[in-house]
């Protein structure tokens, strides 16, 4: 339970290059640069509570809690987090790659910059705790931003649905 959380927290942060870049060269609008700043911003804390835990389930007030001392006994080490950071933030390197590679097969216009907002708003709203429709709202924020950037609404939803496939 711990590690899938602890995974989660890895995941954001890996994506907080990714969110920076894009809202530093592709958002369309404000609105949309501020929610990537605000995933850029989550993911650097996110990277640094992985970073601490081990350190802050030590602290001698919080060691006398029986569920600390399990924390301490399955937390990651920071060497085990940056590695596995590495690991994700390779995986989506290969999502916007994909990402890239399923606009121009759709003939959408072609960029790096927005497959990267793309791949941005779809996991900022992966972290919305509505679970039977999470795919929804990740094919819904992806083809929001994709509208904002100057697609077609019929052409963003077609593209938001088939990159779900992914």
């Amino acid at each position: 339970c711990l590690s899938l959380f602890l995974l989660g927290l890895i995941d954001n942060a890996a994506l907080t290059p990714l969110a920076a870049v894009g809202a530093g060269i592709s958002a369309p609008t404000g609105l949309v640069r501020a929610g990537l700043i605000v995933v850029a911003v989550a993911g650097v804390l996110a990277g640094a509570f992985v970073l601490f835990l081990p350190r802050l389930v030590c602290h001698p007030r919080l060691e006398r809690f029986k569920f600390m001392r399990w924390v301490a006994e399955h937390a990651t080490t920071p060497q085990e987090a940056a590695r596995a950071w590495s690991l994700v933030a390779v995986s989506w390197v290969l999502r916007v790659l994909a990402v890239f590679v399923l606009l121009d097969a759709l003939a959408i216009r072609t960029s790096i910059p927005l497959a990267l907002g793309f791949l941005c708003a779809s996991a900022a709203a992966a972290a919305l705790p509505i679970a039977p429709a999470g795919g929804v709202a990740q094919a819904g924020a992806g083809a929001a931003l994709l509208v904002a950037a100057g697609v077609h609404a019929s052409e963003a939803t077609a593209f938001a649905v088939a990159a779900q496939g992914m």
